[in-house]
């Protein structure tokens, strides 16, 4: 990620501060709250998408990664890895088009449509048997990157990513609670532990950075 070094060093600080083992640094912690709080979201809107098709007649639930969760008899361990790989790889994809269109289209909201508009082209299901369920569907995916593009042009590289691996650790850790196997649920929990711990690390680094500059600020009334 060198050339966005160069064109956009801002959106890549946060991440840079990550390798540097700066976990409480004001950036990361944004990073963190505003990622696990944009994972959440995502993962919202996406079960909304689909709940929506599920209302509609004709739609056909999938149960393929429920399936691959049971063959694998793991998913605290797919759950992150997969994730964290997974939502690196989109995230890059997402900055991509975003730079690409801001050299193009400028910096105004057509950089922010027209990525969305080719991601949701591309992601669409349109093997759905009805076009309702197809429309429906970019709509869903639509808004979904919309938004996570939103976090990429507002809060950075590593808020995207971090936002992306929270909402796929979270819908794993859903599918694995609703099997109802004893050893399936307490790794569903785990990986609800791990994504708490994410944003109490974030709002640690933004309580601590408060609570020093206050007292900073009384030592000085002091003096």
């Amino acid at each position: 990620f060198e050339w966005l070094r160069v064109y956009s060093p801002a959106r890549l600080f946060a991440l840079e501060q990550i390798i540097e083992r700066r976990f409480f640094s004001p950036s990361v912690s944004s990073a963190l709250v505003h990622g696990v709080l944009g994972g959440v979201l995502l993962l919202g809107l996406s079960e909304a998408g689909a709940f929506l098709a599920s209302r509609i007649p004709g739609a056909v639930p999938s149960f393929g990664g429920e399936i691959e969760m049971i063959n694998s008899g793991w998913p605290i361990i797919t759950g992150i890895t997969f994730s964290f790989m997974i939502g690196l790889i989109f995230a890059a994809g997402i900055i991509l088009l975003v730079e690409f269109s801001e050299r193009v289209l400028g910096h105004g909201v057509l950089a922010s449509i027209v990525p969305a508009l080719l991601i949701a082209i591309a992601i669409t299901s349109y093997s759905e048997p009805r076009w309702i369920l197809i429309g429906l569907s970019f709509l869903s995916s639509l808004v979904t990157c919309l938004f996570a593009i939103h976090l990429y042009r507002r809060y950075g590289f590593a808020t995207l990513w971090l936002a992306l691996s929270v909402s796929l650790i979270l819908a794993t850790a859903v599918r694995a609670h609703y099997l109802k196997d004893p050893g399936f649920v307490w790794q569903s929990n785990l990986l609800l532990v791990l994504v708490g711990l994410l944003l109490v690390a974030g709002i640690y680094g933004f309580t601590q950075r408060r609570l020093r500059t206050t007292l900073s600020a009384l030592a000085m009334n002091r003096g």
